[in-house]
């Protein structure tokens, strides 16, 4: 799953508007390896970032220039629950969305959850692999 920065570029690219030169190569070399690339299809979008501002949940090719993408939405959090389920490892690479402010917090904290039990349950190897992941993480499943 690519996480909030990065996946607002490769939505970017997927629509046609050439922002890398790496993202072909990126695309190409995960489709050798048989690996798929997991994209949102439904977002958190709202017109401002800060705590408890008006939002909405829009499928993603309904996102206009005016929305900020702040987080997943719940159809895509249960899909990365579901793949997490079936995944041996995980190698969490910080956030869903912008987890520091409330309701940009839902994605992290919903997938981060289902990884802990997960792992509590040895059904999941994983892996923190940023420094300030760790703020993500619950400290009770």
């Amino acid at each position: 799953m690519l996480r909030k920065g990065i996946r607002e570029l490769w939505l970017l690219f997927l629509s046609g508007i050439s922002i890398s030169i790496f993202w072909p190569t990126i695309l190409s070399k995960a489709n050798e390896n048989k690996c798929e690339i997991i994209l949102p299809h439904d977002v958190v979008v709202a017109s401002e970032f800060v705590a408890n501002a008006n939002f909405s949940i829009k499928n993603v090719t309904d996102i206009s220039s005016l929305d900020m993408i702040l987080d997943i939405g719940p159809s895509t959090c249960d899909k990365i629950n579901e793949i997490f389920s079936i995944s041996k490892t995980l190698i969490w690479n910080g956030p869903m969305g912008a987890f520091e402010l409330k309701p940009f917090d839902k994605g992290t904290i919903d997938t981060s959850i289902c990884a802990s039990k997960l792992t509590k349950s040895g059904k999941l190897i994983s892996v923190a692999a940023v420094s300030y992941t760790h703020l993500t993480l619950p400290t009770k499943a």
